[in-house]
Parts: structure tokens; sequence; C-alpha cells
């Protein structure tokens, strides 16, 4: 149940019938309002400029999943995704590197068959919503 009153609603859905207001931000005001009411308005605000900062404008997540990967021998990229929990095959995994959705550090992987170094640290982007910084050694 949300803290606005029956004509606030209105008036938010007549806004967005009319153009007058994006539906996204009618629906970053309603999340707002409730992870403020669970956690707090600070939380609620980071928690907003998080997915902005993450979904918007292409950034990294504030809580980054981080993997340590021991091997010794270079990896298939592959394989490191399954390992990292970015994909749940192989095959997922190069399925995606042929989509374009796989990121090294920023950079497009498209070799299916690209064998990692295990050597320094990277981040790993699957999509928009899977990130993992893998640390060798």
């Amino acid at each position: 149940m949300s803290d606005l009153s029956n004509d606030e609603i209105a008036d938010l859905r007549s806004k967005v019938e009319t153009g007058e207001l994006h539906p996204k931000e009618a629906k970053k005001r309603l999340a707002r309002e409730l992870t403020a009411r669970f956690h707090s308005p600070e939380a609620a605000q980071a928690a907003e400029d998080n997915f902005e900062k993450v979904f918007q404008k292409g950034g990294v997540p504030d809580d980054l999943a981080e993997m340590r990967c021991t091997a010794s021998e270079p990896i298939a990229l592959p394989q490191l995704m399954v390992e990292a929990g970015l994909v749940n095959s192989t095959s997922e995994g190069r399925r995606m590197i042929q989509q374009g959705a796989v990121t090294i550090d920023g950079i497009k992987a498209s070799d299916i068959s690209m064998a990692i170094s295990p050597e320094g640290e990277m981040l790993i982007k699957v999509g928009k919503r899977r990130f993992c910084k893998i640390l060798f050694g």
C-alpha cells in the first residue's frame, strides 16, 4: 500500500496517460517510496542512484560479485563464465558471446574459443544484469 492518497495516485496515472510523465518516472517514485518505508530515505536514494548507474548509464553495480580463480593454465571464457555463476552452461556462455552480450573490462568478447590467461583481475559482464569481478591467483 502506498502513502500516496487516491487523488495523488489518480494524478500520477493521468499524467502518465497524457504523456506529461513518463511511466518509468512514476515507477521510480513508487519504488523510492516503498524502499524508504522498509529501509530509509537514504537507502531508497542509494538504490535509485545505483539503478541509474548500472541500467541507464552502463556502469558497474555497487554490490559487485567477486570470484577468486586459482587456475594455473589459460581457461576458456565460456568455462570461466560458468565457474563465476554468470551462465549455467558452457553452451549458454558460447551463445551469449555469439550474441555480443559478453564484455571483458568493457570490451566486447566475440571469440567463443577465447582463452583467458590467469593473471591480474578482470570484470566480466553478461547481458545487462550479470557482473563478476574475477581475481586470479
